[in-house]
This record gives structure tokens, sequence and C-alpha cells, in this order.
């Protein structure tokens, strides 16, 4: 059962259903990979939270990504099963279509549903995503109006009948038409628990989330009580993405939220920190540097990234060399430009990269303005702080935490920062 938190108003969707929105950074890879605006269209809404699942609409479907309370993997990514909903609320459940069926022949049964794909559908279903994209039928295809519809768990696939462009397979607008619908019924058929009148944070008085930061990560036990302490103790680690929604836009916060970074991308922490947080469900943000492994020992490879992205965490930029960018731009503002945009190119791989870490935490007014021209969301220093502004996303502070402290001594630090 998911809780229905920092998601748009009925108000707010009536006025945005006709806005164009950026493809989430955490959506942007599986977006593609499925085929892009081709697939499941433009963007419909802002990316927003259900609990702590962020989910974010398009014309022909749904992305949402799992968080901590989900019984998926920490950060599985899939499509939304938007057809099963959406066949409940317009009723085309009850039709004869969607009634069990033995095998056929000359189709593609699916034990679990009890239907059957069959061409022209079959073909189109595997060339362009197949179950990931679409999921398994839950009706056989029928007649409705100029077109034969067939119902999946994720899609509706329709072919033109009765016109110049008869046989020809499409996926339906089914996010539309699934938006269209007022959201206590939606909630209804997806069992979310409505908390539509919840206030938001406001950012403009500061929103309090630690953002801790680590580095070498030693001891893998010692680690894991660090953890467990914290969480013990009622924080709520949240991704550093949901904070920057907070502080830009229309997202909701746990109670005592704690953002976990860290910066390097030192071997310990893929293969000390990473199996505790995997464990835990805790999210994580690594600022790495692509390629440092071969200049220097014991950092992290392309390989590792990929690794840390599988396991739902989240992978941005730290430069590509560990460089001091304010007197390297002072210097060489092409060497300057290198460091934050390849990096970031580089990284694109793994996931959307939003968000960058100052090496050595230093930064000024200039180089503020090069993260912000070369399209970064949010950078990060080491400034000691944990109260957060909107003026602040470019120089947002951060504590530091020895991976081998006691979660008594990290909570101490942690009260000391207000």
């Amino acid at each position: 059962m998911l809780i229905a938190t920092a998601s748009p108003t009925l108000a707010q969707e009536t006025s945005e259903k006709s806005r164009a929105y950026d493809v989430a950074a955490e959506f942007r890879l599986i977006y593609e990979r499925f085929g892009g605006a081709e697939s499941l269209g433009e963007a419909i809404s802002r990316p927003y939270y259900l609990g702590d699942t962020l989910v974010q609409y398009f014309e022909r479907g749904r992305l949402e990504r799992a968080g901590r309370s989900s019984n998926e993997p920490l950060g599985a990514t899939r499509v939304s099963d938007l057809g099963r909903y959406l066949a409940r609320l317009t009723g085309e459940s009850i039709r004869p279509a969607f009634q069990p069926v033995r095998p056929v022949r000359n189709g593609l049964f699916f034990p679990g549903t009890e239907h059957s794909i069959r061409e022209p559908v079959l073909t189109y279903w595997r060339n362009h995503g197949g179950i990931a994209r679409f999921g398994p039928p839950i009706s056989e295809r029928y007649l409705k109006g100029s077109k034969s519809l067939q119902w999946f768990t994720k899609a509706v696939l329709e072919i033109e009948v009765q016109s110049s462009d008869a046989g020809k397979v499409e996926t339906s607008d089914i996010g539309r038409e699934y938006t269209s619908f007022p959201r206590y019924q939606r909630d209804d058929v997806e069992s979310i628990v409505p908390l539509y009148a919840i206030d938001l944070d406001d950012p403009a008085q500061g929103l309090d989330v630690p953002i801790v930061y680590l580095h070498e990560v030693p001891d893998q036990q010692l680690f894991e009580s660090q953890i467990v302490g914290l969480i013990q103790a009622g924080y709520t680690p949240i991704p550093l993405a949901r904070l920057v929604r907070s502080l830009t836009c229309c997202a909701t916060l746990p109670e005592n939220p704690i953002v976990f970074t860290f910066d390097d991308g030192w071997k310990s922490q893929l293969t000390q920190a990473l199996p505790v947080l995997v464990k835990h469900r805790v999210p994580a943000t690594f600022f790495v540097l692509p390629g440092f492994d071969s200049k220097q020992p014991n950092h992290m490879s392309l390989d590792d990234f990929q690794t840390l992205a599988d396991a739902g965490m989240s992978v941005q930029s730290h430069t590509i060399n560990h460089a001091e960018l304010p007197p390297l731009l002072r210097s060489n503002r092409g060497a300057a430009e290198a460091e934050v945009v390849e990096s970031k190119q580089i990284l694109e791989q793994f996931g959307g990269v939003d968000y960058l870490a100052y090496p050595f935490g230093a930064f000024d007014a200039d180089t503020e303005i090069l993260i912000i021209r070369t399209n970064y969301t949010a950078a990060l220093s080491t400034r000691f702080g944990r109260v957060h502004f909107p003026r602040d996303l470019m120089r947002l502070s951060r504590i530091a935490v020895n991976p081998s402290a006691p979660a008594s001594a990290v909570i101490a630090n942690l009260n000391r920062a207000k």
C-alpha cells in the first residue's frame, strides 16, 4: 500500500495537463531504453512521490522507482501497471474479452493471466519492449469503434481496422486517459492512502536535513552498526534528489530525514559500504571520479559505477581528476570546464547526472556560475551545516562522518550542526 505524499493537487494537475516536462534524471535511462518519446510519449507531469516511490506520468504510461518501503529492490525502476488500473476505472475489465481463455496454437499464451497474444500484436509487443514495457496480456483482442484493442498490465495496444492504416499496431495514450480520472478514483484502484491536505515544508524558511559525507570505509561491521544506530534513533534515509526537489518544487520530507553521500569513489565504499546500504535499504549518492582508478590505486572503475547504479544508488560527479575548481578556473577555464562537463558526460551512462560535489569543498561565485551553465541542478560543499535554502542549491552544506564512529558520536555531531 502506498501513501500519496508530495503529489500534485487536482487543481495543479488540471492546469498542468498541456505542459511538457523534463524526464526525471532517475528515469532517463529506462525511458530511452524503451524507445523514449516514440514509446512512452512526452512527460505530462513533474516527478513526485507516492510514499517514497518516485513516479512520473507520460502520455503512454507511468514510470516508478522503488523507495525504501517498497517490496521491490531499492531503486528498481519499472513501468507501472496502468493497464490493469485503467481497465478497472473504465469498466472495460467486465467485458467477455477479459475472461480467461485456453491456449491457442497460433499465439503466445501466458498461464499467469490466461490470455494469449497473436499476430500482428505479438511482433509489435516483442519488438518494442515485451514483458518489461507492456507486461502480459489481461484480455483478448476485441473490436471497439474503428479499432481492435488488447489490454496488457502496463499498456493498451490498438490496431486500426477501418482506415488506410488498417493493420497498424500502436500504443494508446494510457497515461493521458488515466490522469483524466479524478485522483480519488485512481487512489482507490491502486490502494493509495491519500494525504493531499498535508502541508509542504516551506523551503524559504529553511529545510533541516543533514547531508553527511564519508570517504574511505575500512570496516563493514562498524559502518553497519552506525547505520543501524541512526535508523533506530529515528533518522529516515532519503535520496539527495528528494531534498533537492523539496527545495525547488513540491516534495514533502519524512520525519528526521538524512541524506548519505560518499566522495572520491574509493573502492572500500563499494566493498564495505554498499552491502550495508543494500541490506538496510539506504539510498545514497556516490560522487565519483571517472577514470581515476587508472591514476590512483583503490578507486572504483566504470564497471564499479555500474554496480552502484544496479544496486539503486545514485552516481554523480566529483570532476574527472579531483580538480580544485576555483584556482583552475582562474588559470585555465577550458580545463575547468572539461572537468565538470566531461565527468557529467561519462557518468550519464549510469543514470542522470544532476549533482556535483566540489573537490576539497572549494568553490566561489565563478565556480557556481560554471556549474549552473553546465546544467547541474545542485552542488555540494563541505561547509558545516544542515539547514538548506533554495538559494543554497549550488553550495549545499554537509557534515563529515567517520564511518567507524558509533552512532551516538555521529548524532552528537549532527546536533552540533543545528
